[in-house]
Order: structure tokens, then C-alpha cells, then sequence
């Protein structure tokens, strides 16, 4: 990363990891707020491009190593790639708003996985491959990324929006409360873009690649949201009461950190490919209170290391606090039914007659919750199977197809498939 490179001397990895940090903040609110106007984005060639010059710029800086840059000018590189990451993420993001949640987090997973194998490859490689590398890697970045728009069937793009998405707000604040806690320990820990940090990403991705791919019917987002609290719990106490060695702890957090990622980022997706939208609304917003309260717990953590860097009772007053809050949190999540589907990341198929669906819910007007009602009805799907998958009453779901039913003016399913077979499959 850029923040690492000797061609930045006037900052600390920390210092460089936060003004990248605040490029991506700003980034991730930036096409979140836009998004209402400007999404799809993969339909913008200039976020693209824009994304594309600032972390290649980023990179050739990195690569070169200029001579006493000043300081102005390597903050505004490392912020520039810190911004640029952030519409490449949001980019790749909208491309997964595009498959099924199980599809999301395998490609999420896998390209982690084939991610961190290319940088252990550079990283115990010469430097001037991995600055050729580097600079690279952006280019290849885009040329994936317009691939991936390309094969995707046309009913499964992202539209225009036309009203903004019901924003899961309570996943936000969880996620946020998550984030403060992993970065009061992260910064205990004194390890930045360490190896233990990467490995750290790595194992809960492959963990999950695997559980998706062979227990899928088994597998649920409780299982992530279990295990994050579980890993984040004990990677607290051990970051403030083991000192002499930091590197289980930073291994745990950047688990933790890395499985509420594709928790959130994966219910982010899903919400907006059942809308038909672009997922950089929902995601951009997600990442950016991520960045911010993370930021905010780090500041915090130092704030206590200089008052009290000796005083063991402080830090475990704070890390029994951190444990409370995390742990709390994510029960709140759990028993959240609206927010923790239960879709079990079985495979879902991709539908031709989505995007018909899709038009017929905004011909007549249907709610959210009745056109996702409806999206279930029309494949097929029978109340109690539509209660199971929705987390509803069968006794609520009745009421939504009553409602549907009016609203298009028919009485009964089969009056329902004689519909559909007229107007959407003719």
C-alpha cells in the first residue's frame, strides 16, 4: 500500500494509514450521496477512470520514490489513493449487487484469497517487480472489473434509481459500534499492514468460501455474525493482557474485522440486487461509517496509550467495555429478522423475467415488502415458503398477496400465472 512506501518519510505507517483512510471516507459518502443521481456507475466511464489515475498516480509515486516530496504533496498522493480505492471498491461492489448472495460471497472470498497469494508472491519478491507490479495492478483492476459488467445478463444490471432503498440503519450502527471496538484494539496492538493482519483477512474468507460452497444449506449469516463476535472477543483480551506477543491478537481482529465485512457488504448487495439497483448506495454508506468509527477508536486507543501506557487497569476496564459492546451489538443484529434473512446462501437462479417482475411492482405501485413478496409469488413460491424465506408471518405474507392481488386486479395464484404468462413470458 501507499502508506508503507519509503517515498513518503514525512509519515508514520499509522499517520499514512490514516489520511488514506480519510481518501476513502470521503470517497465511499461521496458516490454513496450521488448515487441517487448518477448510479448505475458502470455506466459512468469517469469513475472508472477517475479510480484508475488516482491509484495508478499513487502507485508510480510509490514505485519511484521521489526525493524529499514535501509533505502537502505526499499527503494529497496518499489521500488520492486512498479516494481512488474507494470508487474501485464501490465499483466492484455494484458488479456483486448483480448475483445472488451466495455468488457475492464467493466472488468476495475468492478474490481475496487470489489477492493475498499475489501479494505474499511480491511481497517476498524484488522490488522491482513489485513496483512494475503495483503499477499494474490498477490497470488490470479496471480491465476485470468492465469484464465482469459485461457477462452479466442485461436483466440483472443495476437501473437507474428511481427512489432511494430503505437503508438498514441498525446493521449500520452495528457495524459501526463493531468498527469503534476493532480499532481501540487494532491500535493496542501496535501492528500495522502486518503479515498476521493479512493472514488474519485470509482465513476467515477461505473459512467462508469453503462453508458456502459445501454446507450451503447449513450455512447462515448467524454463523458469521457468531463467529466475528467470538473472534473479536477474545482478540480484546488478549491485546490487553498479552503483552509479549501481539501477533494471535492482530490476527483475530483482522478476522473479526474481515467477517463483519462480507457479512455487511453481502446484505448490502442482496438488498439492492432484489431492488434492481445499484448497490454503492447502500455499501458506500456501510464502508464509510465503517472507515470513520474505526478511525474514531483508533484515535481514542492512542489517546490512552499516551495517558496511561502502563496502567494495566485501564486497559481492561476498556477491554471488558469493548467485549460488552461487540458482543451486545451483534446480539441485537441477530434477532434482527428483517436484516438476517434466511436465504442460507443457498444458489439462487438467475431469472430472464426479473427485470419484468421488476417493472410490474412499479407499474402498480407495490410496496417494497409486496414487490418482494410478489418476486417469490411469481416463481412460484407458496405463502408458507415466502413466510420462511422472508422471516414473516404467513398470516402478514397473506396479507401482502391480498394486497398484490388487488392491485393487479386479479383473485387467486392461478389467476396469477395466467398473468405472468401473458404479460411477462408472451
Amino acid at each position: 500500500m501507499v502508506f508503507t512506501s519509503p517515498a513518503f518519510p514525512s509519515f508514520s505507517a499509522a499517520e499514512g494509514h490514516f489520511v488514506f483512510d480519510a481518501g476513502e471516507v470521503v470517497g465511499f459518502f461521496l458516490l454513496a450521496f450521488l448515487a441517487y443521481r448518477a448510479s448505475p456507475y458502470f455506466r459512468r466511464p469517469v469513475v472508472l477512470a477517475a479510480s484508475l489515475a488516482l491509484m495508478a498516480g499513487s502507485a508510480v509515486f510509490t514505485a519511484f520514490e521521489p526525493a524529499n516530496p514535501g509533505i502537502a504533496f505526499e499527503a494529497v498522493v496518499m489521500f488520492g489513493g486512498g479516494f481512488g480505492y474507494s470508487f474501485a471498491l464501490l465499483l466492484w461492489l455494484e458488479a456483486f449487487g448483480c448475483l445472488t448472495a451466495r455468488k457475492v460471497v464467493m466472488a468476495w472470498t475468492g478474490s481475496y484469497l487470489f489477492g493475498f497469494v499475489a501479494w505474499a508472491i511480491l511481497f517476498n519478491g524484488s522490488s522491482e517487480v513489485g513496483a512494475v507490479a503495483s503499477i499494474l495492478v490498477p490497470f488490470a483492476m479496471a480491465f476485470m472489473l468492465l469484464r465482469s459488467f459485461s457477462i452479466q445478463p442485461s436483466s440483472e444490471l443495476p437501473q437507474s434509481m428511481t427512489t432511494k432503498p430503505v437503508f438498514p440503519l441498525k446493521l449500520a450502527i452495528v457495524l459501526s459500534a463493531f468498527a469503534f471496538a476493532f480499532g481501540i484494539g487494532d491500535m493496542m496492538t501496535g501492528e500495522v499492514f502486518s503479515v498476521p493482519d493479512k493472514i488474519g483477512m485470509g482465513v476467515p474468507d477461505l473459512l467462508i468460501l469453503l462453508g458456502v460452497v459445501f454446507f450451503a444449506g447449513w450455512f447462515s449469516y448467524r454463523h458469521l455474525i457468531t463467529a466475528a463476535s467470538i473472534m473479536i472477543a477474545a482478540a480484546t483480551m488478549m491485546a490487553f493482557f498479552v503483552e509479549d506477543n501481539t501477533s494471535l491478537s492482530v490476527l483475530l481482529f483482522n478476522a473479526s474485522a474481515e467477517t463483519y465485512l462480507v457479512l455487511s457488504y453481502t446484505i448490502g448487495c442482496n438488498i439492492s440486487h432484489r431492488l434492481g439497483v445499484s448497490s454503492a448506495y447502500i455499501c458506500g454508506l456501510l464502508a464509510g461509517f465503517y472507515k470513520v468509527f474505526l478511525q474514531v477508536g483508533k484515535v481514542l486507543s492512542a489517546a490512552l496509550l499516551t495517558a496511561s501506557p502502563t496502567v494495566q487497569i485501564h486497559h481492561a476496564i476498556v477491554g471488558t467495555a469493548i467485549v460488552l459492546l461487540t458482543v451486545a451489538a451483534s446480539i441485537v443484529l441477530v434477532q434482527d429478522r428483517d436484516i438476517v434473512e434466511r436465504f442460507n446462501f443457498k444458489q439462487l437462479s438467475i431469472d430472464p423475467a426479473n427485470a419484468a417482475y421488476k417493472s410490474l411492482s412499479e407499474r402498480y405501485a407495490l410496496t417494497p415488502k409486496e414487490a418482494s413478496v410478489f418476486m417469490l409469488l411469481a416463481k412460484g413460491d407458496d405463502a408458507a415458503e415466502i413466510a420462511e424465506k422472508m422471516f414473516l408471518a404467513p398470516s402478514t405474507v397473506r396479507v401482502h398477496i391480498s394486497g398484490i392481488y388487488k392491485k393487479l386486479g386479479i383473485h387467486s395464484k392461478r389467476e396469477l400465472k395466467r398473468y405472468l404468462q401473458d404479460i411477462v413470458q408472451p
